[in-house]
């Protein structure tokens, strides 16, 4: 390999390595280019709830299911109601699911409570819409699970 070669391959920053057969650590003159490797990501512990939370949690899905039972009652509905709601914890959030057995099988999101105690823009506790099966809508909370807050059995009141 000529010089000009190897003097394309320095200026291009090309990692073509060229071994000579003595030393598999020279490349005709050139040290090989070892990559630094990087560091591994450390994953976050996820939050755990505390009985506080807990607490507050049943009190929302009580709050919830009241609200369903009182618009039950209004709607003068006499077949009953089959509606459920039960809560899973994630690593940030915990989604609140709304289980409805009244035509078949179907199960939504009501909505999400702020779980990280670490969010930027939210408290721990806060009530989020739903954006979407897997996230909430991060544009403003709808109350907080530790304080005073209003709910409809269909969901977070809107803004």
């Amino acid at each position: 390999m000529t010089n000009n070669v190897i003097d394309f391959l320095e200026k291009t920053g090309l990692n073509v390595i060229v071994l000579d057969g003595k030393n598999d650590e020279e490349v005709l003159g050139l040290r090989k280019k070892v990559a630094k490797p990087k560091p591994k990501a450390t994953k976050k512990k996820p939050t755990e709830m505390d009985s506080d939370f807990k607490v507050a949690m049943d009190k929302l899905l009580k709050a919830i299911y009241e609200d369903y039972e009182d618009w039950g009652e209004r709607a003068n509905i006499k077949f009953g109601l089959r509606k459920t709601y039960s809560y899973e914890k994630g690593s940030k959030y915990v989604k609140v699911i709304m289980e409805d057995k009244n035509n078949g099988y179907s199960k939504s999101v009501w909505g999400f409570v702020v779980l990280s105690k670490e969010d930027a823009k939210f408290k721990y506790g806060d009530i989020l819409l739903a954006s979407g099966w897997k996230a909430p809508a991060r544009n403003k909370a709808r109350g907080n699970i530790f304080g005073d807050y209003s709910v409809k059995w269909t969901g977070p009141n809107y803004l």
